[in-house]
């Protein structure tokens, strides 16, 4: 490649015409800072400025033409280019995007062909940090937990389901806190109806379906409100209709409106009635339409309306179940999530069955399934709506389902996503997918786009940090 000089420097020549003076390249190139220097954003956005360098030769004239690559040692760093051309002032210019993690960042500007290289630094502003997310069906909010238990919402409020009062009924970008001094180990959702369960066993809930809140009557409440007073909950799990629990002495109850696993058909119980059945239960999931529970031997037992082309349930049968059966086809299990696929966690990895998207076959059928998740130990692993999420014990995360409105294009099979970083905790919410960063805490949310991938994005996905918490 060839370095020209600007003709306000080049050399006369003794003849009446002007001709460009063209110089090899020299020993060595400088760069020095043009534009975006000490600017400071969120991780994974966009910085408002575009960065630039100026090439220089020894002389300190510009370098026009030459190649310039962009690169960050942080993981999920984008630049848009990734390589620039100085121009014939010797600019070169990217956009950046910030990387996951820590508190500043680098960009390294590096030219083909030369040693010299320069770094322009930014600030990465605080962002919400969370312990874990709120898990459960398919909503249009998210919530989190943070270092001390408290709670945060934030994305659509407008059935109470966001729980910091009347003032977040509406759209709300950043996180508020849930009003109320309680502190929470787990928090469960659905679409109008988030819940928080205590250490101690007591269940409190809030959002605008009044049949699912445990509190005997049908009015909602857009803050917590405590629920079935008369139980001690272990776990529990929130449908948009109804709440299954299962109490410490490993009993399950469900109350609201759907099938609630007491040998009678689909109704409505504003207080909790228990689910038939000799056995004491582990850990409880619900969906829609149906339920399914984890017995003291890690059985899988279900219960609802099972439809004869998906067998959802992992149950050989169609029709109505109105006490728990057992899921035959499945394996036993430690944990269960419930979605239009129904995955848990098994002795060895994750396993799903039902409708669609087993992680293995794009195809109907009861399963059950191993999802290809590398041969990683799975920690958790999440269901909602046609989207499924895992998380191995190393961090690394693995996202596959349907297409589903909001600019989701996923895999019928699993794909590893995100920078090499390891996280802590996941869910599904607001439309997007959320993560937990385990060096910092930071949450991140992941974006999909169905028109091509950016530059920027990681494998397909963007990832952005949660805006810092919002006064309510």
């Amino acid at each position: 490649m060839v370095a020209r000089r600007s003709l306000i420097a080049g050399m006369l020549l003794a003849s009446t015409a002007c001709v460009e003076s063209v110089a090899p390249r020299g020993p060595s190139v400088h760069l020095k800072l043009a534009t975006g220097g000490e600017q400071r954003g969120l991780a994974g956005t966009v910085l408002p400025e575009r960065i630039g360098v100026w090439l220089l030769d020894d002389e300190g004239m510009p370098v026009e033409g030459a190649t310039i690559r962009w690169s960050s040692p942080t993981p999920g760093a984008r630049f848009d280019p990734e390589t620039s051309v100085s121009g014939y002032t010797g600019l070169a210019t990217t956009t950046w995007r910030l990387g996951i993690g820590g508190d500043t960042q680098v960009a390294v500007a590096r030219p083909d062909g030369w040693d010299d290289a320069f770094e322009i630094t930014a600030t990465v502003d605080a962002a919400f940090k969370a312990k874990s997310l709120m898990r459960g069906e398919w909503t249009a909010h998210m919530c989190a937990l943070d270092s001390s238990g408290k709670a945060y919402c934030w994305g659509y409020g407008h059935q109470g389901q966001l729980g910091g009062g009347p003032s977040t009924l509406a759209f709300v970008p950043a996180p508020v806190p849930v009003a109320g001094d309680h502190r929470f180990v787990e928090l469960r959702g659905a679409q109008f109806t988030t819940c928080g369960r205590t250490l101690e066993g007591q269940l409190w809930c809030w959002g605008g379906r009044g049949s699912v809140l445990g509190t005997g009557s049908t009015a909602g409440s857009t803050v917590p409100v405590r629920a079935v007073p008369e139980l001690s909950v272990a776990d529990f799990d929130v449908a948009d209709g109804y709440i299954c629990a299962v109490t410490f002495d490993g009993a399950a109850y469900c109350w609201g409106t759907g099938f609630l696993g007491d040998g009678q058909n689909r109704r409505t119980s504003l207080t909790p009635q228990r689910v038939a059945g000799p056995t004491q239960w582990r850990r409880i999931g619900v969906e829609t339409v149906n339920a399914c529970a984890v017995a003291l031997d890690y059985r899988v037992y279900c219960w609802g309306e099972v439809f004869d082309n998906y067998r959802e349930l992992g149950i050989p049968q169609s029709g109505q179940l109105r006490v728990p059966t057992l899921a035959s086809v499945v394996p036993p299990l430690y944990d269960i999530s419930m979605g239009r696929n129904q995955c848990g966690i098994g002795p060895m990895s994750a396993v799903c069955w039902g409708q669609w998207y087993n992680g293995v076959t794009w195809g109907q059928g009861p399963g059950p399934e191993f999802p290809r998740l590398g041969g990683y130990p799975v920690q958790l692993v999440e269901t909602a709506n046609f989207t499924l999420l895992a998380l191995s014990v190393t961090g690394h995360l693995w996202f596959w389902g349907q297409p589903v409105d909001g600019g989701w294009s996923l895999s019928p099979e699993p794909v590893q996503v995100g920078p090499p970083v390891p996280w802590l905790d996941m869910a599904v919410g607001g439309g997007d997918a959320y993560s937990i960063l385990r060096a910092d805490s930071t949450v991140y949310r992941w974006t999909r786009f169905t028109s091509g991938y950016p530059s920027y994005s990681t494998n397909g996905f963007v990832v952005s940090a949660v805006l810092p918490t919002a006064a309510p």
